[in-house]
């Protein structure tokens, strides 16, 4: 938004270039991390939480996305901070999987999320700063908005990557 300020001043702007990489050291810890609890091969990271309650995309959805996905031999993985809103969603999903995904809610500092992030094959999430970290890093993303509005604060450059629905919300 703010490059489109810019852009209607009349100077030319290019895409941001973001330049964010994943540290060695980190790639290998949360690489442990996964092969501890049972990882191996593609995986898609998965964030259901986010700050707002009602940014919350329904628990369900995510959860038929995991089974889905596991039916096509792709893991998924659990991710999120340790906060107490956070592992209700995640929970919540859990809940509602038939096949658990690999938790790693809380487990990683924000380095190590950059490392998981640029390891999976794929993010779903919804509007949360996990989408925007993956979206720096060229991983490949769908982002599920409920309340608020992809074109206001969806991933930079991915708008086709949004789904937008206000009447999913997560109650």
């Amino acid at each position: 938004q703010l490059l489109d300020v810019v852009r209607g001043a009349g100077f030319a702007v290019q895409s941001p270039g973001y330049d964010l990489r994943a540290d060695e050291t980190d790639i290998s810890n949360v690489m442990s991390q996964l092969k501890e609890r049972g990882q191996s091969g593609k995986f898609v990271a998965i964030n259901a939480g986010s700050a707002w309650p009602s940014k919350r995309w329904d628990p369900s959805h995510f959860a038929t996305v995991i089974d889905q996905l596991f039916e096509r031999g792709i893991q998924s993985v659990m991710i999120g901070t340790s906060a107490q809103a956070d592992r209700d969603a995640a929970d919540q999903v859990i809940a509602a999987c038939k096949t658990s995904p690999i938790d790693m809610l809380g487990q990683t500092s924000v380095t190590e999320l950059i490392a998981l992030l640029s390891l999976a094959s794929a993010h779903l999430a919804g509007d949360t700063g996990s989408l925007h970290i993956a979206n720096a890093l060229g991983i490949p993303l769908v982002a599920m908005y409920s309340i608020t509005k992809p074109h206001r604060t969806g991933p930079y450059g991915k708008l086709e990557f949004c789904h937008y629905d206000p009447y999913h919300l997560n109650n």
